[in-house]
């Protein structure tokens, strides 16, 4: 590795022997990011664990998204260093997902009460097919931005103009996710109804 600089003192050329210092780099702080997801999704999670599944099936799509676009971001790298900040794009929607599932998490550790002794089986079949709803959706939402992502910044380092396309198939797969989250929520509010009746 070496440094050239510039008449001012300004670094004017950065060889990082062929980038595999940026690859090391990049794939460190993805591998923080997800180990930081999964701490905190577990410390707010710990007075409702049976939430925790939900929340990790968004997290894993979150992971797979995040590490195959960040392999995409790597490899590209090597070949264009200029366009890594560029790149992340999919990197940053794969980590979003996981907080759909924080959310969904949130409304349904609401709707149950541990000082009562009664839940109804109506409420946990609506708690459950409204976690599994997200969580799915948010799996399949991971695995397609991490696919995309990763197709996408290759693509994206050999032609430039493939930029905006890559963004809109990232848009449309992170509204698989959305999609789930609107039906999670939908079928966590029908949770209390059994009791109105």
């Amino acid at each position: 590795m070496y440094f050239s600089f510039g008449k001012l003192g300004n670094p004017a050329e950065v060889d990082l022997d062929n980038g595999y210092q940026l690859q090391m780099l990049i794939l460190s702080v993805l591998e923080l990011f997800l180990l930081l997801v999964l701490y905190f999704s577990t410390l707010l999670l710990a007075d409702a664990p049976h939430l925790l599944p939900r929340l990790q099936t968004y997290c894993m799509g979150a992971a797979y998204g995040t590490a195959k676009s960040g392999v995409g971001v790597a490899s590209m790298g090597v070949m264009r260093p200029e366009l890594v900040m560029k790149s992340i794009v999919p990197v940053v929607m794969a980590g979003v997902l996981g907080i759909y599932g924080l959310i969904i998490a949130v409304i349904i550790s609401t709707g149950i009460n541990p000082k009562t002794k009664s839940y109804y089986l109506f409420d946990g079949y609506a708690h459950l097919s409204s976690g599994l709803a997200c969580g799915l959706a948010g799996l399949s939402a991971g695995m397609a931005i991490g696919i995309v992502g990763d197709a996408g910044v290759r693509a994206n380092a050999q032609q430039p103009k493939l930029f905006v396309g890559m963004i809109l198939i990232l848009i449309f797969a992170e509204a698989l996710a959305l999609y789930g989250l609107i039906v999670g929520i939908i079928l966590s509010s029908r949770a209390g109804q059994s009791r109105a009746e």
